[in-house]
């Protein structure tokens, strides 16, 4: 499925690429483009490629420079982009990021969360269109880390502590806080 979506939204590559490579350069996994689950995406996307090569070739001959044409008609100027609401969401989720210390059990989670809101946004710069749909996925991952963060902060405050009280009270505080969030987020824009 990761391969059919790749293959249809090929934006989504460069997550796919800054994943890998943070388990190949920074995890230092040897190899990690050779496991099976990348040799199928791999294979899913040189099919699907080849499928729209050989059996559609009007759409290399007319769609696609049609497409180049006039798509870029609708491009946004890059201060604008900037003053996006998102783009402020993300700078709020970087500040917290680097301000609050991550538990034990976090600290992997959110740097991968980190690197894919910023790569979802790279996505949407490159887009150069300002539309907020092609800003929700980072919106949507900076929420997630934002709510990583919270949680990671009332470790460290013991009045939080008390608030929390057992284990199973966290998924129902990781839903309110994701749902404070994105109605923060909501009021923002």
């Amino acid at each position: 499925f990761a391969g059919v979506g790749l293959a249809l939204k090929p934006h989504f590559l460069l997550l796919w690429f800054m994943i890998e490579g943070y388990l190949a350069f920074v995890k230092r996994i040897r190899f990690s483009w050779r496991r099976l689950e990348n040799v199928a995406i791999g294979i899913i996307l040189g099919s699907y490629g080849a499928f729209v090569l050989i059996m559609m070739p009007e759409y290399w001959k007319e769609v696609l420079p049609f497409v180049f044409r006039f798509y870029g008609a609708y491009n946004s100027d890059i201060f604008y982009l900037l003053q996006h609401p998102y783009m402020k969401l993300w700078a709020v989720t970087i500040f917290a990021f680097m301000v609050v210390r991550p538990t034990a059990d976090s600290k992997e989670f959110r740097r991968v969360v980190l690197l894919s809101s910023t790569s979802f946004l790279v996505m949407a710069f490159a887009q150069r269109k300002g539309f907020y749909y092609h800003f929700y996925p980072t919106a949507a991952a900076s929420v997630l880390l934002l709510v990583i963060i919270s949680l990671d902060a009332t470790e460290t405050l013991s009045p939080m502590r008390r608030v929390i009280g057992s284990r199973k009270q966290l998924p129902v505080l990781v839903v309110v806080l994701a749902l404070l969030a994105v109605a923060g987020t909501k009021l923002v824009t």
